[in-house]
């Protein structure tokens, strides 16, 4: 009895030590396995992983509550606010708003106190959170004005729900679609600003909401707004935002993941933000004529309805002229393509010009004339520098609509469409922050100083 149990002693002595020998080099492999993905730092295309389907059910957060008004609350809706939307992500990303900087506009108050916490626009459904403390971070995608060029305001109507056709007078002067930065999903949300003097989002930003810095792409933070209790055609959540906005600077691009939604079939009039690495190829190129002199539109929409304005506060800048270019560009992000036609982008046509069109530019000089080719050679030799130096960031709002079916003609009968179409609002290089990518760039540009004589 004495040798067995001596024997199931050692066994036992042994059986530990190899339990710990083996616990060592699992601990060592995975401190290797941290190591080297923390220094894994993407140095080139070919290390990048195809993007991958996320499974929204299995991600449990705030984020990702169902939203349900119910059926009896003050606004008559009934129907249930879907938010799983399919995205593919690149490297799963995490977003890392806390390396935002706030622009830096001289003025004192223009700041954010420690004690806010970043939330996303669906987590302020929740009555229990503390709105007090909350921020929203955004990227502005779309302006749009209800007022028409006489000034009449004429107010947005909008269906509630699809079910009971109740309507409602927004009764506001703009409405302002932004990305939500907090959510990796693509989420997007609108705030509504009033035609009042009351409205004091722009309080402490009215010098850079018309000379350029706030233009459609910036990213501004909301500090304190009220819960959200309003749904635009039951698809976009409206952030009530009382106070003043922050304005910060654009980020390195690696903190804000990439999103590409994919829609299923089910998922019609839905509406999602995109941010994509892709390589850019010009189609065409023409220079064109805006209505506005202004830089809060940022020129963008010139084929929309002209009945509308454009969204801008001041447009009396008469040291530029009403051009524009506008591109035609295949966007490529190694995955997917698409072409988008007719981008006109005041910031984007900076990056081919060394100064914006002065006021005596002639548009005739630049149709189609020997000056309009060496522009155009001029941009090829800039895209491809950037395509080859890291490539565009393309940002921007897709969704897919619904169609009448044509086998019904008495009655209308919608489905929906089998087409995702993509509205490109925001490109610039990705690497933001490489100087000597920003110096090459300069050099390269169109030098459009010369005055126009015909």
């Amino acid at each position: 009895m004495k040798r067995s149990s001596k024997r199931i002693l050692e066994r036992s002595q042994k059986n530990e030590e190899n339990i710990q020998i083996k616990t060592q080099e699992e601990v060592l492999h995975k401190n290797d396995i941290v190591e080297n993905t923390d220094s894994s730092t993407v140095e080139s295309e070919e290390e990048l992983p195809d993007y991958q389907i996320v499974d929204q059910s299995n991600m449990a957060n705030n984020e990702d509550a169902n939203i349900n008004f119910g059926a009896n609350d003050e606004y008559g809706r009934d129907e249930e606010i879907e938010p799983e939307r399919n995205v593919r992500q690149r490297n799963n990303p995490v977003v890392d708003l806390e390396r935002l900087a706030i622009y830096e506009n001289g003025n004192p108050n223009h700041v954010i106190h420690d004690s806010y916490l970043f939330r996303s626009v669906r987590e302020m459904v929740n009555p229990t959170i503390p709105t007090v403390t909350s921020k929203i971070v955004g990227r502005l995608l779309r302006i749009t004005n209800s007022s028409d060029k006489s000034g009449n305001k004429n107010g947005f109507t909008y269906r509630y729900s699809k079910k009971n056709e109740k309507t409602q007078n927004s009764g506001c002067f703009r409405l302002l679609l932004f990305q939500d930065l907090k959510s990796i999903k693509g989420d997007v949300f609108y705030v509504k600003v009033s035609s009042t003097k009351k409205s004091k989002i722009w309080s402490k930003l009215i010098n850079e909401r018309d000379t350029g810095p706030l233009s459609i792409g910036s990213i501004l933070i909301f500090l304190g707004p009220n819960p959200v209790k309003e749904v635009f055609c039951n698809d976009i959540l409206i952030l009530p935002s009382t106070g003043s906005s922050i304005l910060m600077k654009e980020p390195a691009q690696n903190i804000l993941p990439n999103i590409w939604p994919t829609f299923e079939e089910s998922e019609s009039n839905k509406t999602s933000a995109f941010k994509i690495k892709a390589k850019l190829v010009l189609k065409n190129l023409s220079v064109a004529e805006s209505n506005c002199t202004g830089l809060f539109c940022d020129r963008q929409n010139l084929d929309e309805n002209s009945n509308y304005g454009c969204g801008c506060y001041q447009g009396s800048d008469t040291r530029h002229a009403k051009l524009v270019l506008s591109f035609c560009l295949e966007i490529e992000d190694g995955n997917n393509s698409f072409e988008v036609e007719d981008f006109s982008s005041h910031r984007f046509t900076q990056y081919f010009l060394q100064v914006p069109f002065p006021s005596t530019t002639c548009y005739n000089a630049w149709d189609h004339t020997p000056k309009y080719m060496d522009l155009v050679a001029r941009i090829n030799r800039i895209l491809t520098l950037v395509n080859q130096n890291g490539k565009w960031s393309v940002i921007g709002w897709c969704k897919r609509g619904e169609i009448n079916d044509q086998n019904f003609s008495e009655e209308v009968q919608k489905v929906t469409s089998a087409d995702v179409k993509h509205h490109v609002t925001s490109i610039f290089p990705y690497n933001t922050d490489d100087d000597i990518l920003k110096n090459s760039i300069n050099q390269l540009k169109y030098d459009n100083t010369e005055l126009d004589l015909y």
